[in-house]
């Protein structure tokens, strides 16, 4: 498989993944919680993959640093990730934002990995960029102002 088809799959499960997170923290499962069982069973089924295909490990101290550091982003990411969709109207809201990590990864490694970085995907990010403000923040706008607008209604109201 190449590199495409494995991100196109692992969107479809994320998404699916995502919307599994809305409804736990919608059944009051908090994101600790959530994420303790999602990591514990992860850890078990990568733990199956590696011993049914029996794939060799060989990690050095420096490795086990970047997989400490990667596992503690990790966690604030996910927690974070996790919070922001049980408290928003719309889950496709915090997921949307989140996705701008994207322009973290393409600037880092054209830094760190001295990947190249072309003007279709500077133009790809401006893009990314605006979706993300017309999809979930003028949403939330909107949302604000309908907000305002029913409080003027029901201001001078006598509540029962």
């Amino acid at each position: 498989m190449n590199w495409l088809l494995y991100a196109l799959l692992g969107m479809f499960f994320a998404g699916f993944m995502i919307l599994i997170f809305k409804k736990l923290t919608i059944e009051n499962v908090k994101a600790e919680v959530i994420l303790v069982f999602l990591f514990g069973f992860a850890f078990i089924f990568y733990l199956s993959q590696i011993l049914i295909t029996k794939t060799p490990v060989k990690i050095n101290s420096y490795l086990i640093f970047l997989l400490i550091l990667a596992a503690f982003f990790s966690y604030l990411a996910n927690l974070l990730e996790v919070k922001s969709i049980g408290i928003a109207p719309n889950p496709a809201f915090p997921v949307g934002i989140f996705s701008l990590h994207t322009i973290l990864v393409v600037i880092g490694s054209y830094f760190l990995f001295n990947s190249s970085v072309s003007i279709i995907n500077i133009l790809g990010i401006i893009l990314g960029i605006i979706a993300i403000i017309l999809l979930s923040l003028w949403k939330i706008y909107i949302f604000s102002l309908i907000t305002k607008v029913n409080d003027k209604e029901n201001k001078g109201k006598i509540q029962s």
